[in-house]
């Protein structure tokens, strides 16, 4: 398993998202969870983004509920905030704008909380696409204004900040 999840790894990095989705999928029926329930979290957590990233957003939205369970058990609080955020990105994909923008919400404060500033800035982008997305243009100047200062302390680039302004 460690073998298919190193290339799953590679192959999302590279962009090849349904690639790596199957190595995902194919390591996790290698892994015994009660040996390495964190390798079980990782691998669940990143079939559903693959999934998500490949455009199958139902197939990833049907897997979030057990990957929700088991990082409740054995997984870390941050893993709940990342897979918080990935579903609020999978109910906008999906135009569950409501129940999105609730998710999306939770992870900023969560990920905000646990000072993953950076995170947290990223999960602003989004709901301000979100904002754009449903014709809040002054939500999303909000959020422009309050990622401003995350991003610079994370000293992010100029040019970042720069299209992040526009």
């Amino acid at each position: 398993y460690d073998a298919l999840m190193a290339k799953g790894l590679v192959l999302q990095y590279t962009g090849d998202f349904p690639g790596a989705a199957a190595c995902f999928r194919d390591s996790l029926f290698l892994l015994d969870g009660t040996e390495e329930p964190r390798l079980l979290v990782a691998g669940q957590f990143n079939l559903i983004n693959c999934l998500f990233d490949s455009g199958c957003t139902d197939a990833a939205a049907g897997l979030i509920a057990d990957a929700r369970r088991l990082m409740e058990k054995v997984g870390m609080r941050s893993d709940l905030m990342h897979l918080r955020w990935l579903e609020a990105r999978v109910l906008a994909a999906l135009g569950q704008t409501e129940e999105a923008e609730q998710a999306f919400l939770e992870a900023w404060h969560a990920l905000t909380q646990a000072r993953i500033a950076f995170d947290a800035a990223l999960v602003s982008l989004d709901l301000a696409a979100l904002y754009v997305r449903t014709g809040r243009p002054a939500q999303a100047q909000r959020m422009a204004r309050e990622m401003i200062p995350i991003f610079q302390s994370c000293e992010v680039h100029q040019e970042a900040l720069a299209a992040l302004i526009v």
